[in-house]
């Protein structure tokens, strides 16, 4: 039976959250810089009429920065959406192409999931070993889906938290 694990819903809304700060913080800076007179007087050179740095900063800098960087969290919140894991019979196919055979798995450690929430595959890809961790600040179900990847690798259940896949070589 296929698992997918699906983008997490805690980095979308943290996205959304970030987004709606920076957007915030933008108006703020615009009503200081175009509205507030009694801050653009202060901040107004007396003798040439020209705006400093601050109130500059609050026309121009501030908004601009803080539009770019809202729209970087949003779009990063947006695709996060799309973001998955499907574990079936094959391995583990993620959004992206890659697929990771079960044969390949060489550990799972499974230790850290229920206090930090992440758990780590280590895998073969070629010559090199490479291990990739899984976390729940970036995918959701992956409890169901470590027990999917237990269950088709046939690892051993150990008590220390971590199991061996049996695919190993001889």
């Amino acid at each position: 039976m296929a698992i997918e694990a699906t983008g997490s819903k805690y980095g979308v809304k943290s996205g959304i959250i970030i987004t709606m700060a920076c957007m915030a913080f933008g108006v703020y800076c615009l009503y200081d810089g175009w509205i507030n007179e009694k801050y653009q007087e202060d901040h107004t050179n007396a003798q040439t009429g020209e705006p400093n740095f601050d109130l500059m900063f609050n026309r121009v800098y501030g908004p601009a920065a803080c539009g770019a960087a809202g729209l970087y969290f949003l779009i990063g919140a947006m695709r996060l959406k799309s973001r998955k894991i499907v574990a079936d019979e094959n391995g583990l196919s993620f959004s992206t192409g890659k697929v990771i055979p079960y044969t390949s798995m060489k550990k799972i450690d499974k230790t850290p999931l229920e206090k930090k929430g992440y758990f780590s595959i280590e895998y073969e890809q070629g010559q090199a070993t490479k291990t990739l961790k899984l976390t729940d600040r970036q995918y959701d179900n992956l409890g169901l889906l470590l027990d999917e990847i237990v269950r088709c690798t046939g690892a051993a259940p150990a008590e220390t938290g971590s199991t061996e896949s049996t695919n190993e070589p001889a």
